[in-house]
């Protein structure tokens, strides 16, 4: 059965006539589709999300065949439609815009402006690496788009990257793929509760590790990166091994001042990075000119909320690796009351946490993610699953390592202590691309011990103990309305344990 919709499709009535699938991700496909009444073509997303749907092959219609998936695909659905909100909020050329949204199939859909030119991968990929005026003219593009979103918006992208920078038919960058930008108040404290996710190469450390505050610099960290590639070829190392003592390599010549500013906008430590957009392009080094004239420190404004998406990949576990199959838990009588707004299942094995269901990292997220594709550019295969542990030097208190798994479906960071067998051992806290923490203590390569925060991708959280990868004994709390449980986690699991409201009351 076919899961996209046919060539010749009508949408809203026939304002819109499907033409061709551009692309398809885990949470969403992106079709090129023609607006008829202004005889235009248009990129249309649809929400559809691949691993929880299927399609009704004769009204075309999104369904899910399962009470389990139910859930979580209404959560993601109401993400995904307030992400178009935003994006239809948001009013810079630089930034891709929102047509319409709307309801149809079952599902939600919302149109944008079709960008022929293809995203500035493709352009690497096809043309060769740019020279240093054309790369610059992008990045100042991009960097005013940024400036806007956050001086005007105060809300930060997280994922700036060369698939997300399209060309528009005039050779224009245009920003897309909010699947992962956070809003924050005046204070700095985040108003949306979408998990951060990261992207090898252009993530910069503190993604690995969750941002908890407003943060600009992050953003300049991937526009560095972004820039690195353009002018190289190729990602730059990742955050993590970068830390652990990797140096950046210019196999292409690259100039002295775009040099510079490439490595003082990766600067590892947030604290001596450009904390603004401005201030990365006022690096004297920088080849500046004169329409791009750096502006005063961005103000922190507030506006609206929004709560992007978090896509979800395939799953994968390593080359040798047992895997043990995860274990659906019983629903209580109170996770059947909140099912329709969270999927509450904790999860019991470290293993399966890191490597197979719950793995998630952001496919589509802004639902134009998918759409630059359009030249069909698969994504390059990976022969092995590979892992990279490497040790940065110690100290008086704690040696700090870090453990890097990455394969083509996702990956993860381990930070922390290690025996010598190169396993986790002692504290340490473990970032998964779906969003996922773990806080604690690792014995020989398992979590156990007592006092561990494990903070699910939704917000959910297990605090307590753990014995040999497994919850023991602790407190579960949904992020949905505060309530909570506590006892044995075989009790919790089996569904005899009592649910509290968030003031400790009895349901």
């Amino acid at each position: 059965m076919a899961q996209t919709l046919q060539p010749g499709t009508p949408l809203q009535g026939g304002k819109y006539v499907i033409k061709q699938v551009l692309g398809q991700g885990g949470f969403g496909i992106t079709y090129l589709a023609e607006q008829v009444s202004l005889g235009r073509d248009v990129a249309i997303k649809e929400f559809f999300m691949r691993d929880n749907c299927l399609r009704d092959g004769q009204t075309s219609a999104m369904t899910v065949p399962t009470t389990g998936s139910a859930a979580q695909v209404a959560q993601f659905r109401k993400k995904f439609h307030k992400e178009a909100r935003t994006l239809a909020g948001l009013d810079h050329p630089h930034i891709i815009g929102v047509i319409d949204v709307f309801e149809e199939n079952k599902t939600v859909y919302y149109s944008m402006p079709y960008m022929p030119g293809g995203s500035l991968k493709a352009l690497v990929e096809r043309e060769g690496v740019l020279d240093m005026d054309s790369a610059m003219r992008y990045i100042r593009q991009i960097s005013s788009a940024l400036q806007y979103m956050h001086d005007k918006c105060h809300i930060c992208h997280y994922d700036i990257k060369p698939d997300n920078i399209l060309l528009d038919r005039n050779g224009n960058a245009v920003l897309i793929d909010f699947g992962i930008s956070k809003n924050y108040d005046a204070q700095g404290n985040a108003t949306s509760t979408t998990p951060i996710g990261l992207s090898q190469g252009f993530a910069p450390v503190e993604q690995y590790q969750g941002i908890e505050g407003y943060s600009p610099a992050s953003d300049v960290y991937a526009l560095g990166a972004t820039l690195y590639y353009l002018l190289e070829g190729q990602r730059p190392p990742t955050a993590v091994s970068r830390v652990s003592g990797t140096r950046m390599d210019y196999p292409v010549p690259v100039p002295q001042p775009g040099r510079a500013l490439i490595e003082r906008a990766m600067t590892i430590s947030i604290a001596d990075r450009p904390s603004s957009v401005a201030m990365f392009l006022a690096d004297p080094k920088a080849p500046l000119d004169e329409q791009t004239e750096p502006r005063p420190e961005m103000a922190l404004l507030v506006d609206e909320e929004t709560v992007p998406l978090q896509p979800v990949p395939e799953k994968t576990k390593p080359k040798g690796e047992k895997t043990k199959p995860a274990r659906e838990k019983p629903k209580s009588a109170r996770e059947k009351q909140v099912e329709t707004v969270i999927d509450p299942k904790p999860k019991s094995n470290l293993k399966v946490m890191l490597l197979s269901a719950c793995a998630g990292l952001v496919l589509i997220g802004g639902g134009y993610a998918i759409y630059h594709s359009s030249n069909n550019h698969p994504d390059e295969p990976v022969a092995a699953f590979e892992t990279e542990a490497t040790e940065s030097p110690s100290t008086s208190e704690l040696k700090v390592t870090s453990m890097h798994v990455e394969s083509s479906n996702g990956s993860y960071t381990y930070t922390g202590e290690i025996n010598e067998d190169n396993l986790p051992d002692g504290k340490g806290s473990a970032f998964f691309d779906n969003g996922d923490k773990c806080e604690g203590t690792f014995e020989t390569g398992k979590i156990s011990g007592d006092n561990i925060r494990y903070t699910y991708a939704n917000g959910d959280t297990f605090v307590g103990s753990f014995k040999n990868d497994e919850p023991y004994e602790g407190r579960f709390t949904l992020a949905a309305d505060g309530s909570y449980t506590r006892g044995l986690f075989s009790d919790i699991n089996a569904g005899k344990t009592t649910w509290y409201d968030k003031n400790g009351n009895k349901l």
